[in-house]
């Protein structure tokens, strides 16, 4: 009874509970983030079959790589003060474009990888209004891993 009184934001869901119509809904956006930039990636393979089956069911994805335009350095208040990346305005711009992520990667020693912490740190300050963690606000995420190692993954 509850989900028919709230309005339904994206198409997949509409199909399901059908209690909105179709031509005021948007497929959703998800993020598809892998925690591991090493060539050959397990996690980043799984990411992306994670981002064709999201699509198969109607959604958008967009491939939010670590690297590239994204490689930040460690994070320091530091810099956050007085130096702010570019990559880092790049990476919050790109995680808020999207209305959810999935997020792949392996564990390192018991842990999620420096790289993907590293990348949250950034992406959850330097807001404009001075809110930290609006980049995440309203968010949904999912964690999935692989591993062939004896831990498993994350």
């Amino acid at each position: 009874q509850l989900i028919k009184q709230q309005p339904v934001r994206h198409a997949f869901l509409a199909k399901r509970f059908m209690t909105a119509p179709i031509n005021d809904l948007r497929e959703p956006v998800i993020g598809l983030i892998a925690a591991s930039v090493r060539q050959g990636s397990f996690n980043e393979k799984l990411v992306l079959a994670a981002g064709k089956l999201a699509e198969s069911k109607g959604a958008l994805t967009k491939v939010i790589r670590l690297d590239g335009e994204h490689t930040l350095p460690l994070y320091s208040q530091d810099i956050d003060a007085n130096d702010w990346p570019g990559a880092a305005s790049k990476l919050k711009e790109a995680m808020s474009s999207c209305d959810a992520w999935i997020v792949a990667g392996p564990e390192y020693n018991g842990f999620a990888t420096p790289l993907f912490v590293n990348a949250v740190a950034w992406a959850s300050r330097g807001d404009p209004k001075g809110e930290t963690y609006s980049t995440f606000k309203a968010k949904t995420a999912a964690i999935i891993s692989t591993s062939p190692g004896g831990l498993g993954g994350m």
